[in-house]
């Protein structure tokens, strides 16, 4: 996935979180900064985000730091694609994460999109501050 040619649902059912500078849609809030290099905060956020029930890696990058996951929700079965990209710092000893999720059917996710995105990050931030 490419933040920087991005494209939103236009729908309730999206949540991004990026760097208004870096890409062609509108963030929900900027991206999260973390004073870790870019292995480290991918590597945790892997460990982190298969610890969940229902969350699957589909794709991991390593030279770009890119990650996908699918999460099922519980009671349908509906799935969300995660998409996460840590771009390092110019002194690669810190990065900043890009998040994007969104629902894969439907118009309207009730917000789980943004709550799941909120968490994650706040884990993330929670583990290297």
């Amino acid at each position: 996935m490419d933040f920087k040619t991005l494209l939103r649902t236009g729908k309730p059912n999206d949540y991004l979180v990026a760097d208004a500078d870096c890409l062609s849609a509108k963030p929900d809030r900027p991206a999260l900064s973390v004073p870790k290099p870019a292995p480290e905060v991918a590597a945790a956020i892997i460990a982190m985000a298969t610890a969940m029930p229902r969350v699957k890696l589909e794709y991991h990058d390593q030279n770009e730091h890119g990650l996908q996951f699918s999460e099922k929700s519980k009671l349908l079965g509906f799935v969300d694609d995660i998409f996460l990209k840590i771009v390092p710092g110019n002194d690669l000893t810190s990065c900043r994460v890009l998040y994007y999720s969104k629902s894969r059917v439907g118009y309207s996710d009730m917000g789980v999109n943004r709550r799941r995105g909120e968490l994650w990050l706040k884990t993330v931030q929670a583990k290297f501050s």
